[in-house]
């Protein structure tokens, strides 16, 4: 993260790393765009069953609630995560956000192929 920063310091010639949008906490985004109304999250573990997926969005809705303009939220991820947001309780997720709160919802994958998940053995113990 710190490189994509420094990257994207170097490209945008202004700082939109880190914000901390969300009101009185210490609550931050990956990365906020203000004159796109746009929040960009690098979420690489959406495609996992157990993700930041809705702790992100929350973040995005308590930042326009607190007055900052947000009407997009764009996740990077790594391959997988757009079918995996497209099932269904992501998808109820993002079509509330939307109804609700007018926040549009974004997932874009990186290039590559999905990782093939290791399973364990049913019954099997850690």
């Amino acid at each position: 993260m710190r490189k994509l920063r420094e990257h994207a310091l170097a490209h945008f010639r202004s700082d939109y790393s880190e914000k901390k949008i969300c009101g009185e906490n210490s609550l931050a985004v990956d990365f906020y765009f203000p004159e796109e109304k746009t929040i960009v999250e690098v979420a690489l573990g959406l495609p996992n069953p157990a993700t930041e997926f809705e702790k992100d969005v929350l973040k995005a809705i308590m930042a326009h609630e607190t007055g900052q303009p947000v009407a997009r939220l764009v996740f990077i991820s790594r391959p997988g995560a757009a079918k995996k947001c497209s099932q269904p309780g992501r998808s109820a997720v993002k079509a509330w956000a939307k109804a609700k709160h007018g926040l549009a919802i974004e997932v874009h994958d990186l290039h590559g192929e999905p990782r093939i998940r290791k399973r364990r053995p049913k019954g099997s113990t850690l």
